[in-house]
């Protein structure tokens, strides 16, 4: 509320006040004067003034001073505002030895010079600086000392904003900063962006490259097509880099401005386009993957995983569509199929976990085992039992059985001919098949019905069967 004076001193048409005819310097001196009318009698030119037409008639400048420690303001109305207190503008000082320039009126408040408009505070809370003058580049100037100042600007040209400082500032010095204050006086600032003057953009650092982003949160940097298609760039701690696309079809493409693209990854691999007069170590030629298709770049491919498979989605090479090869495949250690059904372990082609020796024509596979005759004096007794371990015993086919002398200086089979009188006579075979053994024997009066073969405690020898 505008301050209220106890003593108001009126002068009309400038006609002596009702307490007497006043010297011109103590109208100054009053505590709340009034002016009206005209005032030719003081000063001259009807309703207009100086400040040296005062001095003149006073012999002073204007003070107007409060006693006391209250507010002193010098309001100003007209016929549109009224005379009441809460209307016009006033200007003085207040309680707070705060200066005071007050509108009370819904209107603006404008400072302008050599007559035109420079700026002003408008009645809805803003400030407006106003130019006609063609690419104003200062328009609000912020001094330090001597010529070092920073500022804002307009271009006219474009009607774009600038943000400028002293160009004498060094390069590594900053030219913008962007931040957080912590304490009232801004003595405590945070800085979380900054322009130097040498045009580097540092975030979360002092920038030493044209864009220069830091950050312990991975990923630093996201660009973006929409909320829902975008990449992310980040490196961790250690110095893992990673490039992501958020959507599950995007990929990420490197190309260049060349008819031909390609990407080269500097320490081993290099992707080239199906121009054949390019080698590399991988090549895409429109429908495969080509390794080593030629030049000094030829090799093979090395996968190191130490670590052993223990699924299909858990191993070095996976590929759901299966490996073709025109020549060998070499594995150092087993192979295992996806089913577990054949398996290559220890260097045996197995199914189910049984060696495999081939399939039969109708795809069947089909399994060859060596089974020790074990202990048979032959020289005494013309038949032997060897357990066989097969479940599907009537599937069982003998190949061969092989008889070793004692001295084990030769192999003889027991299913082989005399070279006897009778050469349709054999030296012995299988007598028959059940469920647990295969009984094998001897001819009486054949090549093993003697000393050379009546060893025990010796293996006499090998039955090798086929089965299914």
């Amino acid at each position: 509320m505008a301050y209220q004076p106890t003593q108001i001193t009126t002068f009309r048409d400038g006609s002596t006040p009702s307490t007497g005819t006043p010297a011109l310097g103590s109208l100054f001196q009053a505590e709340f004067v009034q002016l009206y009318g005209n005032w030719t009698n003081f000063f001259g030119t009807a309703g207009i003034f100086t400040i040296d037409e005062i001095r003149s008639k006073a012999g002073a400048g204007i003070n107007v001073h409060e006693a006391t420690s209250n507010a002193n303001l010098l309001r100003f109305t007209n016929s549109t505002t009224t005379q009441v207190a809460s209307h016009g503008t006033e200007f003085g000082i207040d309680a707070s030895e705060q200066g005071i320039i007050w509108n009370h009126e819904n209107t603006n408040i404008v400072i302008g010079t050599n007559n035109t408009e420079i700026f002003k505070v408008t009645n809805a809370k803003a400030i407006d600086f106003a130019t006609n003058v063609p690419n104003q580049g200062k328009i609000i100037s912020l001094y330090h000392s001597g010529n070092a100042y920073t500022g804002i600007g307009m271009d006219s040209g474009d009607i774009g904003l600038r943000l400028f400082t002293y160009s004498g500032i060094g390069a590594g010095s900053v030219l913008i900063s962007f931040g957080t204050i912590s304490t009232a006086d801004g003595t405590t600032y945070n800085e979380l962006m900054r322009l130097n003057g040498n045009g580097y953009l540092g975030i979360g650092v002092n920038p030493s490259n044209p864009l220069h982003v830091m950050s312990t949160i991975n990923p630093q940097i996201r660009v973006g097509y929409d909320l829902d298609s975008y990449m992310t760039i980040g490196i961790a701690n250690g110095g893992d880099i990673d490039i992501i696309a958020s959507e599950a079809t995007g990929r990420i493409n490197f190309v260049t401005g060349a008819s031909d693209p390609y990407l080269t990854i500097k320490g081993g691999l290099i992707l080239y386009n199906s121009d054949l007069s390019k080698y590399g170590l991988i090549q895409h030629d429109g429908a495969n993957l080509t390794i080593g298709t030629g030049g000094t770049n030829a090799g093979n491919i090395v996968i190191a995983n130490t670590t052993e498979a223990t699924s299909s989605t858990a191993a070095a090479l996976i590929s759901s569509g299966g490996i073709a090869a025109a020549g060998k495949i070499w594995a150092g250690g087993d192979i295992i199929t996806n089913t577990g059904n054949v398996n290559i372990v220890a260097g045996d082609l197995q199914f189910n976990g049984n060696p495999v020796a081939g399939w039969l024509d109708d795809g069947t596979p089909y399994y060859k085992k060596s089974i020790n005759i074990g202990d048979w004096n032959m020289d005494s007794t013309t038949e032997v039992s060897v357990a066989h371990g097969v479940t599907n015993w009537r599937n069982i086919r003998v190949e061969n059985i092989s008889i070793r002398r004692d001295d084990d200086a030769s192999v003889v089979l027991l299913n082989g001919f005399t070279d006897g009188a009778d050469p349709n006579l054999v030296w012995g075979g299988v007598g028959y098949i059940d469920s647990n053994y295969i009984v094998i024997r001897r001819r009486t009066g054949s090549v093993f019905d003697t000393n050379n073969y009546d060893a025990t405690s010796y293996n006499r020898g090998y039955i090798v069967i086929s089965y299914t």
